[in-house]
């Protein structure tokens, strides 16, 4: 069974931006005609399987469970935003960035966990200096998705596609897998704006980004 790369992303739980760079590192089977990348369905299980990765599918939901309105704005702004983290490898600054959370119902060391173990099957520095980590699967005993944003003391390395020491890293935690792919589509959205990255580069203050998110997002509602 032929999947296109839409479809794929929806089984894996990831976004088709994050599946299409795998797919150019060579990291995923797949085939490239025309404009168009496809997937093997049994390809797929096989790699999934093999990774430990559970395939989903985001069209099962439970009909008493609705899923969350997803919102960039609302989800940076409840998960915060930190400067001037430690790090010397992506694992130290993905632990410090830990740390500085205290969310309820969830231990630091089982966020920690999921969220090395999502970044030992592929890099999530998806180049110009930006890494989005976020765990394997939903955080569901979250109360709601949050997006925390944080500026490292010195660059690091996250071995992304491009090379380039991040800069700047969104580390992503939803309640639902629905939630997290339209999380990531609207991220992914405002960082491919012009100027954007550049601007993050600077890192400037919270109220700054947030103005220009909120920006864009009038651009994303309609």
């Amino acid at each position: 069974m032929h999947l296109n790369i839409s479809q794929a992303a929806s089984l894996l739980g990831t976004s088709e931006a994050m599946l299409e760079r795998w797919v150019h590192q060579g990291a995923i089977p797949a085939v490239e005609q025309g404009n168009g990348i496809f997937f093997e369905r049994k390809d797929l299980e096989n790699w999934a399987i093999r990774r430990r990765i559970q395939l989903r599918n985001i069209d099962d939901v439970p009909l008493n469970q609705k899923p969350q309105t997803a919102s960039i704005l609302d989800a940076m702004t409840a998960g915060g935003f930190y400067y001037d983290l430690e790090g010397a490898t992506s694992e130290s600054l993905l632990t410090n960035v830990v740390a500085e959370l205290k969310l309820p119902n969830i231990e630091n060391a089982l966020l920690l966990e999921r969220v090395l173990e999502r970044e030992n099957l592929s890099s999530t520095g998806i180049g110009n200096g930006i890494a989005i980590p976020h765990p394997r699967q939903p955080m569901e005993a979250l109360s709601k998705s949050l997006v925390v944003t944080c500026f490292p003391r010195h660059p690091v390395s996250f071995n992304a596609v491009d090379g380039k020491d991040v800069t700047v890293v969104f580390l992503v935690l939803s309640v639902d897998t629905r939630t997290h792919l339209k999380l990531l589509s609207q991220l992914s959205y405002i960082l491919h704006q012009p100027g954007n990255t550049d601007f993050l580069q600077s890192a400037p203050s919270a109220e700054h980004i947030l103005a220009r998110v909120r920006e864009h997002s009038q651009h994303l509602a309609r």
